[in-house]
């Protein structure tokens, strides 16, 4: 198994440049195809119009002025794809019998950003999404996530709110024994197979069955990776502050595991592991449910 398409969801925001940066240093890291897919929300020209006073005249010259913001909106975004390119050395193509090992293809599709990417994700062996926290709850960055995560069958990598100067070199692997947990040890192989260093973390909860963290590293030396233990007692401390505080430890800049091991709905209004890591973690972190 390794990695050879990436999907990287754009959306007019502040994180494109994060997201971009992140997909072209995996691009070149597995020798993969890129693909930078703008979302663009549709205009509502029935509500506009009615909501907006304005007579058939100014509303067309309105509308004119919206698309003119868009296509300047749309460029900007175009020239960081193109910088991106030209400054990691990447081709544009969207052949997969070029011999370039990197290359990358532009794509813009106009509608639901959840109903895109429920649609078009599954056709790509990652997702790399930006960072939730920037907007609201029902914010377009969280339509994104959400949709990567649960409607594609995919590993998603989160960014960081800045960008990551490597990734994977050091890789905390969370391992709660949970199902997630498991589906996430196989999307990280590429990544693990590449890391100068791979920690197992198990908090000793005991809340799940599944295999010991002794196990899984034992499953890791049959595909040639060395991996080290470390079980950490559960003290007043929440979990995912554990998580993250044994990355800092380690130096890691990756963190793989299992996302939403109980109800996400329980996760959001409670407050959960995969929420905290989401909302507090400054590194990547590849997840999968």
């Amino acid at each position: 198994m390794t990695i050879k398409t990436v999907l990287a969801p754009l959306y007019d925001s502040a994180l494109d440049t994060i997201v971009l940066d992140a997909s072209a240093k995996l691009a070149i890291q597995f020798d993969a195809h890129l693909e930078a897919l703008l979302l663009k929300a549709p205009l509502d020209l029935a509500s506009r119009f009615i909501n907006s006073g304005l007579d058939t005249e100014q509303f067309r010259r309105m509308l004119e002025t919206l698309a003119h913001q868009a296509e300047i909106e749309t460029r900007t975004i175009r020239d960081k794809f193109e910088l991106m390119l030209s400054g990691a050395g990447i081709v544009l193509s969207d052949d997969p019998s070029s011999n370039s090992k990197s290359t990358a293809y532009w794509r813009v599709e106009t509608g639901d950003p959840t109903e895109i990417l429920s649609r078009c994700g599954g056709a790509f062996d990652l997702i790399v999404a930006g960072h939730p926290s920037l907007g609201s709850e029902h914010s377009k960055s969280k339509q994104v996530l959400d949709a990567a995560m649960f409607n594609t069958a995919r590993p998603v990598l989160l960014t960081p709110l800045t960008i990551a100067p490597t990734i994977g070199k050091t890789i905390l692997l969370a391992w709660n024994r949970g199902i997630p947990a498991g589906r996430a040890l196989v999307a990280a192989q590429p990544f693990l197979k590449r890391a100068e260093r791979v920690v197992i973390l198990t908090v000793t909860t005991e809340a799940k069955q599944g295999p010991e963290p002794e196990e899984i590293a034992k499953n890791l030396a049959w595909h040639a990776i060395s991996a080290e233990v470390k079980k950490v007692p559960p003290s007043s401390k929440a979990v995912a502050d554990i998580i993250i505080d044994e990355a800092r430890i380690i130096g890691a800049d990756l963190i793989v595991m299992g996302a939403y091991s109980q109800s996400r709905v329980r996760e959001r209004v409670l407050g959960g592991v995969t929420s905290a890591i989401m909302k507090n973690a400054s590194l990547p972190v590849l997840m999968a449910t």
